[in-house]
């Protein structure tokens, strides 16, 4: 998994020194360090774009001030409700061989046997799935090969398997399944939401 580099700047805590780094553009944010003091930081917008608008998950190496590097993952984005500008970031500093949690998301590969031959409707239902494991092993996605799945066959969460990776997420939450056509003899898609497992 690739790191991504963001350069930051100090800044005073607290609702109104907030207001005033929004106002000079910036983004105010904050680094959670594991029980120690939070690390308050801001960030221009620009430079967020390779964070927050991607589909891959990453360490941050975050720089405040030029001063020493700290390796992050992203906890929580708050977007404003209107215009969807970001008005804070919450970071958690990451410590390399201790495993943390984070959320992953996951891309589905290939044509399904039930679409390709069935003309059935492949259903991508988790989008994201949690995990735990060391920095070095996140991954920037799950990929997930759909090729052998036929009609009303499914796969959950405890039908995956990566080295070093614990998957969080329950096992009976259902990843992707492939519907039977509309109209067809099969099952219809309401009552094949919970089918067996391949």
């Amino acid at each position: 998994m690739r790191d991504i580099a963001l350069k930051a700047q100090s800044r005073a805590t607290g609702r109104t020194a907030a207001k005033a780094v929004r106002k000079a553009g910036l983004v105010p944010g904050v680094v959670y360090a594991g029980g120690k003091e939070a690390i308050p930081f801001a960030v221009e917008t620009l430079a967020l774009r390779p964070v927050v608008y991607t589909a891959e998950s990453h360490v941050v190496a975050l720089t405040i001030d030029n001063q020493e590097t700290i390796n992050c993952i992203v906890k929580d984005i708050t977007f404003a409700p209107v215009t969807d500008a970001i008005v804070h970031l919450d970071f958690y500093k990451v410590e390399a061989g201790k495993a943390v949690r984070v959320e992953v998301p996951v891309m589905l590969k290939g044509i399904p046997e039930g679409v390709r031959v069935n003309g059935g409707m492949l259903e991508h239902i988790a989008h994201k799935l949690t995990i735990e494991c060391v920095p070095s092993a996140i991954p920037e996605h799950i990929d997930i090969d759909v090729t052998h799945l036929a009609v009303n066959k499914s796969i959950h969460v405890s039908d995956l398997s990566i080295d070093g990776v614990k998957f969080i997420t329950g096992g009976d939450v259902l990843v992707a399944i492939v519907h039977a056509k509309r109209g067809g003899d099969d099952a219809p898609a309401t009552e094949a939401a919970a089918p067996a497992k391949k």
